[in-house]
């Protein structure tokens, strides 16, 4: 086992990474769990670790640079690897296995282009609380032998933000995001011109300083979902906001305080309509 100047909480991790005797890629994303995932992978293992960050139009801008800032934070190269969900049918059907399908074209993806680097070992971040909860991607990871590391040691969200606080990673607080295509409704096509009208409301409300946010979408109707601690600023706001919103093709918006942070349990929503 390598001794680091790490948290006795993260020797069971260290233990596991520092027996793997192949290169190592780590499917990234600059979110909580794989920013640690790739700071200690980078001090424990013992060949070289190379991060890649799956760029689509799924990915948000502002994702997409959080992503490169932690990385640099660590300290390593963050490679790009550009691909298209919605050439994928059973992606842009926006089923209920969508993730499923998204995950099992995405690591096939990042597998072949891993291998052309030399590496063969790739690792995800998905963690212990992500296995009780609806995430029909996991399924895919699983067919493609990928490695979750934090999953297999039952490490939960809580505590890998209290190590990621307690070895300085600046992550630790951040709020837990998911893909554009997340914010249109199941059974709804998922289409390019959609996502880039979320990302734009979604840019639009930040600059409003509303954080987190998620902009859900459904024909000509919207459901803008905040925390709580964002209500009373996005009701000061709320012309501004619907105006908005109009102007990028939304006739009703629905605004809601049920954002869920993390794996938090949803509380009573309260939901006012729009104008």
């Amino acid at each position: 086992m390598i001794l680091l100047p790490f948290p006795r909480g993260c020797d069971s991790f260290i233990q596991y990474l520092s027996a793997i005797q192949s290169r190592v890629a780590v499917a990234f994303s600059g979110g909580v769990d794989s920013t640690f995932l790739l700071k200690i992978a980078v001090h424990a293992c013992r060949g070289p670790v190379v991060p890649f960050l799956m760029v689509s139009p799924f990915l948000s801008g502002a994702e997409r640079r959080r992503a490169h800032s932690a990385a640099e934070e660590i300290g390593v190269r963050l490679y790009e690897i550009q691909w298209d969900p919605l050439s994928f049918s059973d992606i842009v059907e926006n089923g209920i296995l969508r993730c499923y399908y998204c995950k099992k074209h995405m690591y096939n993806i990042l597998k072949s282009t891993a291998s052309g680097f030399g590496l063969y070992h790739i690792m995800d971040g998905t963690q212990h609380d992500d296995l009780s909860a609806h995430r029909p991607g996991i399924q895919a990871i699983l067919e493609h032998g990928i490695d979750m590391p934090l999953a297999h040691l039952c490490f939960t969200k809580q505590k890998i933000r209290n190590l990621s606080r307690e070895i300085g990673l600046s992550t630790w607080n951040r709020h837990s995001q998911s893909c554009l295509a997340t914010r249109i409704d199941v059974g709804k096509p998922v289409t390019g011109e959609q996502l880039a009208t979320i990302q734009i409301m979604e840019d639009f409300l930040r600059g409003l300083a509303v954080k987190p946010v998620r902009f859900c979408v459904s024909t000509d109707r919207a459901v803008l979902k905040v925390s709580r601690g964002s209500l009373a600023l996005v009701k000061r706001n709320w012309n501004r906001v619907y105006d908005f919103a109009a102007q990028n093709g939304f006739r009703e918006i629905v605004l809601s305080d049920n954002y869920l942070v993390g794996n938090e349990e949803p509380g009573p929503s309260n939901e006012t309509p729009g104008k």
